[in-house]
């Protein structure tokens, strides 16, 4: 699961969080940090979960404490730390819980993002969107609401070239009312209280350049009260 919402994390990261109380005091005592967290909720794959961001200079120190008493904790075993793009991470599964913490060192500082998401609760995905280009194999969206909108975000890989893909989903989304741009990465859409934006790049693989293969990601953002349609039902 921390591989899995990397992405997600990391660009809610970006979204303007909101203060708030994300950790428990005993691991921020004494330390130079702020805490804050990000509004609204983020689901994958219909699993909601909360997330939570802390900046300073004790971000280190604050992930060395949650990880020794995760590693401390009767009856279970050890977390594995993981290293993806810059982040270290480590997930568990406590009282019906899926908590994963991760942290990096950027330009801007240190920071940690937190996130967990109950597992009792019964996952409702939301559907693709129609205007998707059919020669893409997509993955389950991420979404949530934030700053007043929600948002829908997901990423494939396409059997067709980068221009093809591109023409593929700026004419399907036409045919349903977006107005569409061109982007020197892809290309932005809008229509009466929705934006999307998409980046469509030859696949950097050099095995899947030479098939001509693509990769898309795409956001699409939302008024609060339109939501995205959804699949199946919460217990």
């Amino acid at each position: 699961m921390p591989v899995k919402i990397l992405f997600a994390l990391a660009l809610l990261g970006s979204m303007g969080p909101a203060t708030g109380a994300g950790f428990e005091d005993r691991w921020t005592h004494g330390l130079q940090v702020q805490s804050e967290q990000i509004p609204g909720t983020t689901s994958m794959n219909g699993m909601e979960f909360h997330v939570s961001r802390v900046t300073g200079p004790d971000v280190s120190l604050l992930f060395a404490r949650i990880v020794a008493e995760w590693n401390a904790a009767p009856g279970g075993n050890a977390p594995r730390l993981l290293r993806q793009g810059g982040w270290t991470m480590v997930g568990r599964i406590h009282n019906g819980h899926s908590q994963v913490v991760q942290w990096r060192t950027a330009e801007a500082g240190a920071e940690l993002l937190w996130s967990d998401a109950d597992l009792q609760v019964a996952p409702s995905a939301a559907r693709l969107p129609q205007y998707l280009p059919a020669a893409c194999r997509w993955n389950g969206p991420v979404q949530g609401r934030s700053s007043g909108q929600q948002f829908l975000q997901t990423s494939g890989f396409c059997a067709a070239r980068a221009s093809e893909v591109t023409a593929e989903l700026e004419s399907k989304l036409r045919e349903e009312g977006w107005r569409t741009s061109r982007t020197p990465a892809g290309l932005r859409a809008g229509r009466s209280g929705s934006a999307l934006e998409a980046i469509v790049l030859p696949a950097d693989d050099r095995s899947l350049r030479e098939l001509d293969a693509a990769m898309v990601a795409l956001v699409e953002t939302r008024e609060a009260g339109d939501a995205f349609q959804r699949i199946g039902r919460r217990r």
